[in-house]
């Protein structure tokens, strides 16, 4: 044990964009449509669980060189997949170190995974909403 100072690592609040909220929603209708309410509301609550986890640990995932070129910012990439089986969805967000609540990470925006890449009309409008 020595007396050296633990050190302290930032916690990063998250938050989600316009965007992300319709993203999530427009999923979960979906979603319910097909498995039912239950389990479409299961799906958001790991989601949003799972991007939680940003606030610990926002650095772990890659950036994603080509989606932050589009939104003129740095953008990583998170790859939610609530089952080995099931479909999976990126979780797209920039951490802000600096912001009116402290260091934050701010989803952007949802896709499921089986969909193009993101499209620079897209990415404006993504951009639009933040």
């Amino acid at each position: 044990m020595t007396n050296e100072p633990e050190e302290r690592t930032a916690r990063y609040a998250v938050r989600f964009s316009a965007q992300a909220d319709r993203d999530i929603t427009t999923a979960l209708l979906r979603l319910a449509e097909i498995t039912g309410e239950a389990a479409a509301l299961t799906w958001r609550n790991l989601l949003l669980t799972e991007a939680g986890t940003l606030a610990e640990t926002p650095r772990r995932f890659a950036v994603d060189e080509q989606v932050s070129r589009r939104l003129q910012q740095e953008t990583r990439r998170m790859l939610f997949r609530p089952s080995p089986t099931g479909a999976g969805y990126h979780i797209y967000y920039v951490i802000h170190e600096e912001s009116p609540d402290g260091p934050r990470v701010m989803v952007l925006h949802v896709r499921h995974a089986a969909r193009r890449p993101i499209t620079r009309e897209e990415a404006r409008q993504i951009v639009a909403n933040i």
